[in-house]
C-alpha cells in the first residue's frame, strides 16, 4: 500500500504534456485556425516586437503568423533560427481558389525555366536581402538557392539551403515551404532552421506540409 501510495503521489506530481497552442489568423477577411507544432508558440513580449519588425522586411507578403520555439521565448539572444512563418501574397490576398486548381497553376509556374535554372531564386533572395536590410537597419546578405521540389495533392514545394551573412558572421539555414490553399485562401507555410544533421530541406518541407494540412476555416 505504501508503494502504491508513493507511485500515485509521483504520478500526481509528474508534469503533464503541454497542450499545443492554438492560433487564429486572418487572410483577406477570412479567419483560419491552427495548432502550433509541439514545442512552438506564438511570439509574445519582446519576441512579438522582433517578429513584427521582421515582417516589415517582406513588403510583398503579409505575415499571418510566426511560431517560435517555446523554450526560446524572450531569450536574451533572441528566438533563434528555428521557426515557422505563414504568409500570404499581397497581390492575391482577396483571391478565392480551391486547392486543386491552385496547385495545377503552381505546377506550371515552378516548372518554368527561370525556376529550374535558379534565376527566379536568385532574384527572390536578392530582393529579400535588400528588404530585410532596410527593415532592420543593417546590411544583411541572403544567398543560396530555393529550388522547386514538385507538387502533390497537398502542396507545391520549395526548399533549399541559404546563408545569412551580417556583421562578418554567416549562418547556414535550411528552408522548406508548402504553397497551398486553405478554405479557398492562398498561402505559404515556411519552415526554417539552422543547417545541422538531420535537418535538411526535405525535413523542412515535411514540417511545413504538416502545419499547413491542419489549418482550417474558423467555425
Amino acid at each position: 500500500m505504501m508503494m502504491l501510495a508513493g507511485m500515485m503521489a509521483m504520478a500526481a506530481a509528474a508534469p503533464t504534456a503541454a497542450a499545443r497552442e492554438s492560433f487564429v489568423m486572418e487572410i483577406g477577411g477570412k479567419q483560419l485556425t491552427g495548432l502550433a507544432p509541439d514545442g512552438y508558440c506564438v511570439p509574445k513580449g519582446s519576441d512579438k516586437e522582433a517578429s513584427d519588425l521582421l515582417a516589415t522586411g517582406d513588403p510583398q507578403n503579409f505575415t499571418l503568423i510566426m511560431l517560435i520555439r517555446c523554450d526560446r521565448q524572450n531569450h536574451p539572444q533572441g528566438f533563434g533560427a528555428d521557426y515557422f512563418l505563414i504568409k500570404a501574397a499581397r497581390e492575391t490576398i482577396d483571391v478565392v481558389m480551391e486547392r486543386t486548381e491552385f496547385l495545377m497553376l503552381m505546377e506550371a509556374e515552378i516548372g518554368k525555366a527561370e525556376w529550374r535554372s535558379g534565376e527566379a531564386s536568385d532574384a527572390l533572395l536578392k530582393n529579400a536581402s535588400k528588404d530585410v536590410s532596410s527593415a532592420l537597419g543593417t546590411d544583411i546578405a541572403i544567398s543560396g538557392t530555393l529550388r522547386p521540389h514538385g507538387v502533390d495533392t497537398s502542396c507545391a514545394y520549395l526548399g533549399g539551403s541559404l546563408s545569412v551573412a551580417t556583421d562578418g558572421k554567416t549562418l547556414p539555414i535550411v528552408a522548406g515551404a508548402c504553397l497551398t490553399s486553405v478554405a479557398g485562401k492562398l498561402l505559404s507555410v515556411n519552415a526554417y532552421d539552422e543547417a545541422k544533421p538531420p535537418v535538411d530541406a526535405a525535413v523542412q518541407m515535411r514540417r511545413a506540409r504538416a502545419l499547413a494540412m491542419q489549418l482550417k476555416a474558423a467555425p
